[in-house]
């Protein structure tokens, strides 16, 4: 009678032994998703602290290693995307004052803009128009206030006095118009 069931294409009952592997299997596979999960919250928290700018080659060597090591909880297409971008410039000041205030004011745009990797290159973008504008102000003020290389032959602590003068003065404009908004 077993032999026509067979044939008849009915299945044969699971063993309770094979049903016990079977919820054992994916018991397991849950655990492991949520060591994963509780993994890659450690991660979060951390790069939430720190911040990307302070990360070294030696903590993008660590941040990867943690990543394959979630690949092992069952975490698909989690991966760190541009490395290298991450590493060919350094953060400068107004790019570093810049994370600083949107942490510390605008914390859902900066979680948000870090979670979607657009934090490093919105900083990186930051500090250089800065820089590029104190530049051409202080030029600028140089030239509007008649302070050249004939004054700094002639009146060499005036020169550096007048051009750190113009120098805070650029800083204060550039930091109200591009950092602090």
């Amino acid at each position: 009678e077993a032999k026509k069931a067979a044939s008849a294409g009915e299945k044969k009952p699971v063993s309770e032994k094979s049903a016990r592997s079977g919820k054992a299997a994916r018991t397991k596979k849950i655990k492991k998703q949520l060591e994963g999960l509780k993994l890659m919250k450690q991660l979060t928290d951390q790069l939430m602290n720190t911040g990307l700018s302070s990360m070294g080659s030696v903590s993008l060597k660590n941040y990867r290693d943690l990543v394959k090591q979630l690949g092992d909880y069952y975490l698909p297409d989690l991966e760190l995307d541009d490395e290298e971008g991450m590493e060919e410039t350094p953060l400068g000041k107004y790019g570093m004052l810049r994370q600083t205030f949107l942490r510390e004011h605008h914390h859902g745009t900066y979680t948000s803009m870090l979670l979607t990797g657009e934090l490093m290159p919105h900083l990186r973008e930051i500090d250089r128009q800065a820089r590029e504008q104190v530049d051409r102000i202080v030029v600028d003020l140089k030239k509007r206030n008649n302070v050249d290389e004939a004054m700094k032959a002639r009146d060499q602590m005036g020169w550096v006095q007048a051009v750190n003068s113009f120098i805070a003065q650029a800083e204060e404009m550039v930091l109200a118009e591009l950092v602090y908004i």
